[in-house]
C-alpha cells in the first residue's frame, strides 16, 4: 500500500533556495522517522501571505 502526504508550506519571502531545500529535506526526514509507512512526501512551498 502506498502512503503519501502532501502539504502547502508557507515560507518566509526571504528564504533562499538552499535554505528552502534544507527545510524541505528536514520535514521529509522527520515525517518518515515518525511514520515509517510514509513512502512519498510532497511539499509545495508558497510565499508568506500578508
Amino acid at each position: 500500500m502506498l502512503v503519501a502526504g502532501a502539504a502547502e508550506v508557507d515560507v518566509r519571502d526571504e528564504a533562499g533556495a538552499a535554505g528552502l531545500e534544507i527545510a524541505c529535506d528536514e520535514v521529509d526526514r522527520r515525517l518518515r522517522d515518525r511514520f515509517p509507512e510514509v513512502e512519498q512526501v510532497f511539499l509545495g512551498p508558497t510565499p508568506t501571505r500578508r
